[in-house]
């Protein structure tokens, strides 16, 4: 385990991850770096996946009353469904008809995701069709 991972866990910091393997992965090594020095009992470390991080942070801004109340959190499933929704009226558009792109909805859904934590600004760097599809996408749903 890097030293300043261990460090920082040891420090009762919370460690925000990329995904919940990473962080299942890094619950692992620590409990077993905890038995190597011969701990018995442990605090377990909070160790989240930035998705997990992002819906308990929006949860404290909702409870503490920052948030606007015409905005909700939508579960995967809801996302899904709302990107699914987008993508047939892009079909549509574009004359395809319905359900043309709706085969890509989970592949553009998991890419919008990694371009918001990543910060990526698509649209200045759209290139091929398929980037110029998520970035339209994007920019309705």
């Amino acid at each position: 385990m890097d030293a300043a991972i261990a460090q920082a866990l040891g420090a009762d910091r919370t460690l925000v991850v990329s995904s919940r393997h990473r962080a299942a992965a890094l619950q692992r090594a620590w409990a077993r770096a905890r038995r190597e020095a011969g701990d018995a009992v442990w605090r377990t470390p909070e160790i989240l996946s930035f998705e997990a991080w992002f819906i308990r942070q929006w949860r404290r801004a909702r409870e503490a009353g920052g948030l606007a109340c015409a905005l909700q959190l939508l579960s995967t499933a809801q996302e899904r469904r709302l990107w699914t929704q987008v993508l047939d009226q892009m079909s549509l558009r574009e004359g395809a008809g319905e359900g043309g792109l709706r085969a890509h909805s989970a592949s553009l859904m998991q890419a919008a995701t990694r371009a918001r934590r990543d910060l990526l600004d698509l649209a200045s760097g759209a290139l091929s069709v398929e980037e110029r599809l998520l970035v339209e996408a994007l920019a309705e749903v």
